[in-house]
């Protein structure tokens, strides 16, 4: 199965729907927010399972985002009225990409990598999801302004302890690793060492596959990029955004 978006096309998506909520959130309120959309994916360093930070399945049909189990897990947390601001905005963005994780599933993964899909027998459909993630990665990484922006703002996240829904030690730490990732300079000359440690372990492609696909990366992402079309990521970010600015408006109004 896919590894979902990367933790900067979560911000950058994050960022985008904190700009069309209906009423401005406060510096320290976007910082959490942004920091929130990056949350889920804490089980990268903490060992925990994925379900235990997402509340989905990802083979579940069909695609759930988790927010309602989130919910019944942390009825503390499904209200917003007798939390702070800044916890309010980081569970907010925690939905936000619950949203686009789920978004990514249905109408990116399962219909163009997926079973069912043209390239569901493409032993190689898993390096090219991979690919056209690291792409789209590089693409918000080279935006060196906005890179600088969201840094800012997740720099003034107030990192304090009460996250019921997280060990108040990983806040500290995950938010060290998204501030150390989002430093890193990009660049295609890492994709191998990262395709690798993804995919290699867990028998989703052979070593002779990845490096026939390697061999050829400039070409195949080429051939991804048309048949997935611009149009079609183009419309994954807009979808993502809007319900991201939905969930928002329903939860912190």
């Amino acid at each position: 199965m896919s590894l979902l978006p990367p933790l900067s096309l979560h911000l950058s998506i994050a960022l985008g729907a904190t700009s069309q909520l209906p009423y401005p959130l406060a510096y320290d309120e976007i910082g959490s927010y942004l920091f929130g959309s990056t949350l889920p994916d804490v089980h990268i360093i903490s060992r925990a399972t994925r379900w235990s930070t997402h509340f989905s399945d990802l083979n579940q049909e069909p695609a759930d985002d988790g927010i309602a189990q989130f919910k019944q897990n942390y009825p503390e947390l499904s209200s917003n009225a007798s939390l702070d601001k800044t916890t309010r905005a980081l569970v907010a963005g925690y939905f936000s990409h619950l949203i686009t994780d789920k978004v990514w599933i249905q109408d990116i993964y399962r219909p163009i990598f997926g079973a069912g899909s043209t390239l569901a027998a493409d032993p190689l459909s898993n390096i090219m999801d991979r690919a056209l993630q690291y792409e789209l990665d590089k693409r918000v990484r080279d935006n060196h302004p906005l890179i600088y922006h969201l840094s800012s703002l997740l720099s003034q996240v107030p990192l304090k302890s009460g996250f019921a829904f997280l060990d108040s030690n990983y806040i500290q730490q995950w938010h060290e690793f998204v501030m150390t990732a989002m430093a890193r300079e990009p660049s295609w000359s890492n994709f191998p060492n990262y395709a690798r440690r993804y995919l290699l372990p867990y028998g989703k492609v052979s070593q002779a596959e990845m490096d026939t696909f390697l061999a050829d990366l400039t070409h195949k992402l080429e051939w991804i990029l048309h048949h997935v079309t611009e149009e079609r990521l183009a419309a994954f970010i807009q979808k993502a955004t809007d319900l991201s600015v939905k969930a928002a408006r329903e939860y912190l109004n």
